[in-house]
């Protein structure tokens, strides 16, 4: 009987450990999904190709995810939606090559920026070689296609004093627009500056000078600085074992060095 007994006391410590480390294992802390607001009509930094989302800030925000131990979910919104939502808790983070600006920073917080761009202007292929300098670009041209609401926008509407602004909504748009001739530049960010010229390089060409200084950021929400500080140091490590130079290659060799 007492070998029994003992047997039997055996048998449930032993069970009473692995229902306590079951419970360990199977009852860890949750952790909601990444909410990240996208508007993918800035290719190669982001675009949907056949339904898929791509391009450089998915990557980012696959591996962002991947690295707080996370599950991703990509909230796709209009551009002039993204701090709203932000604002609202909609989403916590906006990945959509957004520029960091002194407005902005009004109402928004900017993680530190991953890449260094600016505005430049794509042409028509003949006579792109007459445009040397920022004046040339600045005052050479009578009619400016921009991007509506974007950096682009604001720099042309405050230093292309002489030029009539059009804007688009759909920077294809303005390619096309640009290739009949029914504007004689566009102005927009470098990386989509490079990309539209690599798809209608017969036609258009890029000025390959930057019109401006800009640092590219991810948006959070003021105040959310426990995110914050964990995205600043995956970037801060991503910097240090070259993953960052890698996606930054992939997506945009055009803009190294710059």
């Amino acid at each position: 009987m007492k070998h029994r007994s003992l047997l039997r006391l055996c048998i449930l410590l032993v069970a009473a450990g692995f229902l306590t480390t079951g419970c360990r294992t199977l009852f860890k802390p949750f952790k909601p999904a990444l909410r990240v607001g996208v508007t993918p009509d800035y290719a190669p930094v982001i675009m949907k190709e056949d339904g898929i989302l791509r391009g450089l800030e998915i990557d980012f925000a696959v591996r962002l995810a991947d690295e707080l131990g996370r599950r991703i979910d990509l909230v796709e919104l209009p551009w002039d939606r993204q701090v709203t939502a932000l604002l609202s808790g909609e989403v916590e983070l906006i990945m959509s090559g957004l520029t960091v600006t002194d407005l902005r920073r009004v109402r928004i917080d900017f993680c530190d920026p991953y890449m260094k761009s600016g505005q430049m202007a794509l042409v028509r292929r003949r006579g792109a070689d007459r445009i040397k300098t920022l004046d040339d670009v600045l005052y050479s041209f009578d009619r400016i296609g921009v991007k509506k609401d974007t950096t682009a926008d604001s720099f042309v509407q405050e230093k292309c004093t002489r030029a009539q602004v059009v804007q688009y909504l759909v920077p294809t748009d303005a390619a096309v627009a640009l290739r009949n001739r029914r504007i004689d530049a566009f102005i927009y960010d470098a990386p989509a500056i490079w990309w539209l010229a690599s798809q209608y390089e017969a036609d258009l060409a890029v000025v390959p000078i930057l019109l401006t200084q800009e640092d590219i950021a991810w948006g959070i929400k003021p105040g959310n600085e426990p995110l914050k500080k964990k995205v600043n140091n995956i970037l801060g490590q991503w910097k240090e074992n070259g993953t960052l130079q890698i996606l930054l290659d992939r997506w945009v060799p055009n803009m190294a060095g710059q």
